[in-house]
């Protein structure tokens, strides 16, 4: 599937600003007390705790993005009968896996030096369940084998607890699972099958459906919907204005509860398909367009491995500052904390996406070459 320049540099600036605000929740949820319990509030105030409240819309917005690009690409693919599952499988497993190894390698290392070595328990032990909700009290079992394997073949967090601490792992799983699908379903209306291999792709996405929770599906509706979106081909420039319009005050309206219910967040991805369709033609790059690319090419190491890396480093300075006492209220020296936090795990993930993401095309050439050997 072809992208205009345009459609391109959006797609990268969405991925590591994704990315970015995925981790400034996970770390302010470590290091600051909700806004709730803010007294008095300034401007100031508020604007850190708008930007930093975005984690949860911003996955979504990845599901979305992912459709568009994976699953758009296999329906172009179908269309014009050079759909392969092979390759199609071998393109996923070389772009998530590698990464995906060397983070639950660096997950196990993090937690076995901090519940270990650091002898950290109140932020490994479940105690701050509330605020790490991927550490319950039964700790030890989330990085045994058992956990170890389910979380190789993505069946985290349905049948096995997410591996050690890295909570967001949910979602690799959830998209695994979205990779698989998305074929089974686009073949039954793109390519002319027997009627046993309807049957057959039928029951496989209803077994899925019968062993799954509904809400796994939820996503894989918008990840659908953006590789549907991804087919239009005529765009228009006034979705560029009327999309970021749109998206600024749904988040403002849902931020502030004037629409309160839950299901309300799924509006946000939709609209960020409107912006896309507004791009779909655009020839001129964005501003820094560089500089998305360069960013946007670690951002799935920097979602793998902050949130292990980030408890880890906050169980240092708790052995530095005292017992961890939980969160504080937003301050000059704690802010400092959290920049220094985050470029560390920024710093680190691009060391790891330099012999892992980066390495794709060729974790892509030996994975096939191996698979033709066999």
């Amino acid at each position: 599937m072809k992208l205009s320049p345009g459609l391109s540099d959006v797609l990268n600036l969405s991925r590591w600003v994704a990315a970015l605000l995925v981790v400034l929740g996970h770390l302010r949820s470590l290091l600051f007390i909700d806004f709730v319990d803010v007294v008095n509030p300034s401007l100031i105030v508020k604007v850190f705790y708008f930007i930093t409240s975005f984690g949860h819309e911003a996955v979504l917005v990845f599901f979305v993005m992912s459709g568009f690009l994976v699953g758009g690409s296999t329906i172009s693919k179908m269309k014009n009968g050079s759909f392969s599952y092979s390759q199609y499988f071998i393109a996923r497993i070389s772009r998530i896996f590698p990464v995906y190894l060397v983070a639950l390698i660096f997950t196990l290392c993090c937690d076995l030096l901090g519940y270990a070595v650091l002898d950290a328990p109140t932020l490994y032990d479940g105690s701050q369940k509330d605020l790490i909700p991927s550490i319950t009290s039964s700790y030890s079992e989330q990085w045994n084998l058992v956990a170890l394997f389910g979380n190789l073949i993505m069946l985290q967090p349905f049948f096995v607890p997410t591996y050690g601490s890295n909570g967001p792992l949910w979602s690799l799983s959830y998209e695994w699972w979205y990779y698989a699908s998305g074929p089974l379903l686009f073949s039954m209306f793109l390519i002319k099958l027997s009627p046993a291999a309807l049957l057959l792709r039928i029951a496989v996405l209803l077994s899925l459906f019968a062993v799954f929770p509904l809400h796994l599906f939820e996503g894989f509706a918008l990840w659908v919907l953006g590789a549907v979106v991804s087919q239009i081909r005529k765009g228009h420039w006034i979705f560029r204005i009327i999309g970021p319009s749109l998206l600024l005050i749904s988040l403002a309206l849902y931020k502030a509860k004037i629409f309160p219910h839950t299901k309300m967040v799924y509006l946000i991805p939709i609209i960020y398909l409107i912006i896309l369709v507004g791009f779909i033609e655009s020839e001129r790059h964005i501003f820094l367009k560089s500089f998305h690319r360069y960013f946007a090419d670690f951002s799935y190491s920097l979602y793998l491995i902050h949130f292990p890396l980030m408890i880890f480093l906050v169980s240092i300075c708790s052995i530095w500052g005292g017992q961890y006492s939980g969160r504080e209220k937003l301050s000059g020296d704690i802010l400092l904390l959290s920049v220094c936090l985050l470029l560390i795990s920024i710093v680190i993930s691009w060391l790891i996406s330099r012999v892992t993401e980066v390495k794709t095309p060729y974790f892509r050439k030996l994975l096939s070459d191996w698979c033709l050997r066999s």
